[in-house]
């Protein structure tokens, strides 16, 4: 899920650099969309320690809510709530991976051109020790002429 998040967040940067000059009252954009899930990532906590690739399938239900203020600063809190097909497969193992929660980000915009989030996840295993939290830092700026620069800060996975 790391990196998929960050089209999310690139879509609510997107709202907010794209809503305009501030107006009198802030405005408020909400969406919710089902999104489909098929990746494969390196999780250092499974096979017992020494590491796993994991292919997650399955679908979540994104929530976005932008909020463009007076000053035209924007504020952006997005929910990923894993359905309850969403899992991760060990390719060495075959163990099951199931994400705890939600996954949530939170952006705020100190102008209409720079943004900043975090997302965190958990995820569970079977076993003692397993266990995992994913955490992905982005940044992101919309330059002079409009166009979208994103950097993905970074990934960490902490065990336990």
């Amino acid at each position: 899920m790391p990196r998929r998040i960050g089209l999310a967040f690139l879509a609510a940067a997107v709202a907010i650099a794209s809503a305009g000059p501030a107006t009198a009252a802030s405005e408020v954009i909400v969406t919710h969309q089902i999104e489909p899930v098929d990746f494969t990532f390196f999780v250092p906590c499974g096979n017992n320690g020494t590491g796993e690739d994991v292919h997650v399938t399955g679908e979540r239900l994104r929530i976005s809510t932008v909020v463009i203020d007076e000053s035209g600063g924007g504020h952006v809190t997005l929910h990923v709530i894993p359905s309850g097909n969403l899992t991760g497969v060990g390719l060495t193992t075959g163990d099951t991976y199931r994400v705890l929660g939600r996954e949530a980000v939170s952006v705020e915009a100190s102008s209409a051109s720079t943004f900043t989030g975090t997302s965190m996840s958990r995820w569970i295993l079977p076993g003692s020790g397993n266990d995992f939290t994913v955490r992905d830092i982005f940044h992101t700026t919309v330059d002079a002429r409009g166009a979208l620069r994103s950097v993905h800060v970074g990934t960490t996975v902490e065990c336990g």
